[in-house]
């Protein structure tokens, strides 16, 4: 094929910074994911965000259920978006050849995907009441984690499992069966931050920023947090969002 792109054409909610992610299918052809990082939290709001996939010169617009972000297996195109629909489309002619509706249990108004990331032929979607899920490529939930809190930042996969960071904690998820591997709290009286934290890895490594503006640093290897000059800062509880 020529080229895959999903990319947005018009940010109708604020001028914030455009994030580029790139899946490569080979040297001369890849997906291409354009988005502003901040505003996907308030597509649910009703703020229409104007996407489009084209795929050669066939192209289908998503202004009605915006993807949350898309993947390739095989010769498909896995589209996953807000109204929890899972879209099967052929990579050669963009033609939609499967649907499936992920039904959770859940109906709190915070139910609706954060993030969502894969391993292999599995998808694992965060959303922002604290429900963490696995699903396969048909639709089937394998295994689902409820845990009571506000998931704004976006699920991050490392060495095959799921990290989590909720309001005051991060967690470590078994992939394969929804096993928590560990979880360690950092407590600290401030407001939340709106957009979630962040979190990065090096080597074994995870650094992160809670929502609660606490940092962090811990050691994957044999599950145990580390106290550093990193995770020793204390930042202005009235730093804003």
């Amino acid at each position: 094929i020529e080229d895959v792109t999903l990319s947005t054409t018009i940010d109708e909610i604020e001028n914030f910074e455009t994030i580029n992610n790139t899946i490569i299918i080979n040297s001369n052809n890849k997906i291409v994911d354009n988005f502003s990082l901040p505003v996907n939290f308030f597509w649910q709001n009703g703020k229409e965000l104007n996407k489009k996939i084209s795929i050669n010169k066939y192209s289908k617009e998503y202004p009605e259920t915006i993807p949350l972000n898309i993947f390739l297996i095989n010769d498909k195109i896995y589209s996953f978006d807000y109204d929890l629909s899972l879209k099967v489309y052929n990579l050669n002619d963009g033609v939609l050849v499967d649907s499936y509706n992920i039904s959770i249990n859940s109906n709190n108004e915070l139910t609706y995907p954060t993030s969502i990331a894969k391993i292999n032929k599995s998808f694992y979607a965060g959303f922002a009441n604290g429900i963490v899920i696995n699903f396969d490529i048909n639709g089937n939930i394998l295994w689902q984690k409820s845990f009571n809190d506000i998931l704004k930042t976006p699920i991050k996969i490392h060495n095959k499992n799921i990290i989590v960071l909720l309001s005051n904690k991060i967690i470590s998820i078994n992939s394969s069966d929804g096993e928590i591997n560990w979880e360690f709290i950092y407590d600290q009286d401030n407001p939340l931050n709106v957009f979630g934290g962040s979190i990065l890895s090096k080597n074994h490594l995870l650094y992160f920023f809670l929502p609660n503006k606490r940092l962090g640093e811990i050691d994957t290897v044999i599950g145990e947090k580390i106290v550093s000059m990193f995770s020793k800062i204390k930042l202005d509880k009235n730093l804003t969002n």
